[in-house]
């Protein structure tokens, strides 16, 4: 099998996998903010349920778990946002505190 033909049945499962999700969830057009909203976050709990928190990040990101900038600087945010309200309001996994 090409890699082109690998890389188009994958969209077509994510694209199936993303169909049964919006069903699931009752939301009918990505292109509105609230139902985006919500497909966006139970895409990102199922991968926390998956992977580290930065690893869950990336792959959110960019399909494949991992590193990479945007995770990191996602987590920073996070740290600036623990400094001025708190670590014990967070809700985020315990994997993140050291």
């Amino acid at each position: 099998m090409s890699r082109n033909e690998r890389r188009r049945r994958r969209k077509r499962r994510v694209a199936a996998r993303k169909a049964d999700r919006m069903e699931r969830l009752g939301v009918a057009d990505l292109m509105d903010p609230a139902g985006n909203f919500r497909v966006g976050c139970d895409f990102l709990a199922e991968l926390l349920g998956k992977y580290p928190t930065q690893e869950a990040l990336t792959a959110y990101n960019s399909g494949s778990p991992g590193y990479n900038r945007y995770s990191y600087t996602v987590m920073g945010y996070y740290e600036e946002w623990k400094e001025l309200v708190g670590d014990d309001v967070s809700g985020i996994k315990s994997d993140l505190k050291s």
